[in-house]
């Protein structure tokens, strides 16, 4: 029987469990890894052993033992929360009907007037893109109502976050689009605002936006470097595929790749704020994971490459399970390639990995897959607050607006049906304090609800994040000092060769690697 309260996890000769409640890995000695092979080994539809018959049979198998120490184990496993929801699903026995009337996890939002302080505005400083990506979740950068952001808006947007943000010492301001650079007179005039009025109130305010790059030139690396403002550049990988993908919107015919190629080289030419990292976005026709990642690595220069797939319900662009399942066999052949890295005390760049390794690593249990609505807050260029950039436009998902603040009560409604505690799969999912119930608009996209999550998704994020764990304990048997030193550690800007490798951009896929018909990926 599949215990939802918790997770085996054999790695490196070493025995553990992950347990859901607490999001804790724990090494199992004899007595409890005996104990929950016999939990294991009950049949779904048959009657759990109770602790007293499990210990007789412990008591057979360690008869050096006394029988007040094996019962000691047994409570122990079971107090810790390892066994949480085995009844529940015992009883289910694979019916969603008998699923719902399963124990709910306890509620985690607050009350609406009792919700957590704003720190994060995501601004939507343009909703004009000047690419035409195939998959683009926006409709080419427009959220259906193509438009700038006016001085006024972005001005109140700021004020907002101050008023909401109260005693908080540190706030973010995530600049966005479209591509937020097509409105680069806009950015300038609001940094500019946010460093005034945060050295007024006695705050500090950081900056990042997220671009294609086409538009990066050295005047605009140098603002960007001059103001400490972080940068994620998005690029699908070599030229082939990148053009493929994300062609310019003006019909013209120009490789997009060049421009960005470009911009790169200015931003590695004069920016030295943090390191730079590279999100590719998956389609069925750009899954060859380990080609796009090398090159962006060690072709281009990035320090950082992470991978998610497109929101997008184009058939000829999704990835419908074979592909994604075939997609994370990859992911796990670049996790092999990380541990390896990370075992010689190297930083390999995979940031899935690397995100995942983090969310074990703090031991927290996420009640939301992330902070969208509780933390941070997407704008829209009329001053609309959503929950976050993704439903910018999209109707019925308006909490409140810069001028008048927060509806709490659409906003608690957002958080109550976001939580992994209203999702019924996720109430008896081992995974649900690591992922938090999977991305509120793929729900929403996917199945038309965002109290329940797209099975596709789930079965994927299960996969990667049962990896993540077993890397976990590898990584902390070879190499527990990669955690402090290299993991939490700084980072180089950018690995870009010292010399060009022009006729590496081009390189066409070698036979024989995966094609776009059997491969997909998901980010966590």
């Amino acid at each position: 029987m599949k215990l939802p309260g918790s997770l085996r996890v054999d790695a490196a000769g070493r025995r553990c469990l992950f347990i859901t409640r607490s999001s804790a890995l724990v090494e199992l000695d004899d007595i409890s890894n005996a104990a929950f092979e016999l939990l294991e080994a009950a049949p779904d539809d048959g009657d759990l052993p109770t602790p007293a018959v499990i210990v007789e049979k412990l008591v057979g198998r360690f008869p050096d033992l006394e029988k007040r120490n094996i019962a000691k184990s047994v409570s122990d496993l079971a107090r810790s929360g390892a066994l949480d929801g085995m009844i529940e699903v015992a009883n289910a026995k694979g019916d969603l009907e008998a699923v719902k009337e399963a124990k709910p996890v306890p509620e985690t939002v607050p009350p609406a007037d009792m919700l957590p302080r704003t720190k994060t505005v995501v601004l939507n400083v343009v909703q004009l893109c000047n690419l035409a990506c195939n998959y683009c979740y926006a409709t080419d950068g427009t959220y259906g109502d193509a438009g700038f952001m006016s001085t006024k808006v972005a001005q109140d947007s700021v004020e907002f976050l101050f008023r909401e943000a109260k005693d908080a010492d540190n706030l973010q301001v995530t600049l966005f689009g479209g591509e937020p650079l097509m409105n680069y007179t806009l950015i300038k005039e609001v940094v500019d605002y946010v460093e005034k009025r945060a050295a007024q109130l006695g705050k500090k305010a950081g900056f990042s936006v997220t671009s294609n790059a086409t538009l990066l030139d050295e005047e605009k690396v140098r603002f960007l470097n001059e103001h400490g403002i972080g940068i994620q550049l998005s690029i699908d990988g070599p030229k082939d595929v990148h053009d493929a993908q994300r062609p310019f919107g003006n019909g013209s015919g120009e490789s997009s790749y060049d421009a960005v190629r470009r911009g790169i080289d200015a931003l590695f030419d004069h920016y030295t704020v943090k390191h730079v990292a590279a999100r590719v976005t998956l389609t069925r026709l750009n899954t060859d994971i380990i080609r796009t990642f090398y090159h962006l690595r060690d072709d281009v220069g990035f320090t950082e490459v992470g991978f998610g797939p497109a929101s997008t319900l184009e058939r000829r662009l999704d990835l419908a399970t074979p592909e994604l399942m075939g997609v994370f066999d990859k992911f796990q052949e670049l996790g092999r390639h990380y541990i390896e890295e990370a075992a010689r005390g190297d930083y390999h760049g995979f940031s899935n990995l690397s995100n995942v390794l983090q969310i074990i690593q703090s031991g927290d249990v996420k009640t939301h897959a992330c902070g969208a609505g509780y933390g941070m807050t997407g704008v829209g260029t009329d001053g609309t607050l959503y929950p976050c950039h993704r439903f910018v436009g999209m109707k019925g998902f308006e909490i409140g607006d810069v001028e008048n603040g927060y509806d709490n009560d659409a906003r608690f409604k957002f958080l109550h049906e976001g939580a992994a505690s209203s999702k019924t799969p996720c109430q008896v999912c081992w995974a649900q304090g690591l992922c938090g119930g999977s991305c509120h608009y793929d729900n929403v996209l996917y199945t038309g609800e965002m109290t329940v999550p797209f099975e596709d998704h789930c079965n994927a994020i299960r996969k990667w994040l049962g990896y993540g764990l077993q890397a976990y304990v590898e990584l902390m048997d070879r190499s527990p000092e990669f955690f402090d030193k290299v993991l939490a550690g700084p980072r180089p800007i950018h690995r870009r060769p010292e010399k060009p490798y022009e006729d590496r951009w081009n390189t066409p896929p070698v036979e024989g690697e995966m094609s776009p018909s059997t491969s997909g990926a998901l980010i966590v």
